[in-house]
């Protein structure tokens, strides 16, 4: 640094202690934005109890004395007739009904259980989704079908993938 630059530099240092800053005082503002938070907090408060109230208060206008309304409409007649949902635990399931499903499918589609029993994917089914991924949910979402006995297929929701499957002893663990 030369000469001239520090005496320079000294001299604004000089007058920063000797001269007030222009502006306000430190304090001023300070408690300025203090203000402006409590207010703001305040005003966040009175939102939550609007928005709490427009929740609650239509519902307490409307509702009749002892009757509750459905919070979902009531299904179509068709759908529910066409797809059961699947029994609790390893209980039967009836040849020609179909049932919403869950499809596990962490190593492609190979193996089920479906109605407490152990199914394998048919062969060609398992070579065309052997790599087949959902994500890392890991199941597909669909319905099941007991074609026979011996025969059972699974439709995902969205069409794109079927599967038949036939029971076996056992399930094999993924390679």
């Amino acid at each position: 640094m030369k000469d001239r630059d520090e005496r320079e530099l000294r001299r604004g240092l000089r007058a920063m202690v000797t001269e007030p800053p222009p502006g306000p005082p430190m304090t001023g503002v300070i408690e300025a934005a203090r203000a402006r938070r409590r207010r703001d907090r305040a005003g966040l408060g009175v939102v939550a109890v609007l928005v709490a109230g427009s929740l609650v208060l239509p519902g307490m206008l409307t509702r009749d004395r002892g009757a509750q309304r459905p919070l979902t409409p009531p299904p179509v007649p068709s759908a529910v007739a066409s797809v059961a949902p699947m029994p609790r635990g390893s209980g039967p399931v009836v040849v020609g009904q179909q049932y919403h499903f869950d499809l596990y499918v962490h190593c492609g589609i190979r193996y089920t259980t479906f109605g407490g029993r152990p199914w394998r994917a048919a062969p060609e089914d398992t070579e065309r989704y052997a790599s087949y991924d959902v994500g890392r949910v890991y199941t597909l979402r669909g319905t099941m079908t007991l074609v026979s006995t011996d025969e059972a297929r699974f439709r995902s929701d969205t069409g794109d993938v079927t599967a038949t499957f036939r029971p076996v002893g056992r399930i094999e663990p993924c390679d």
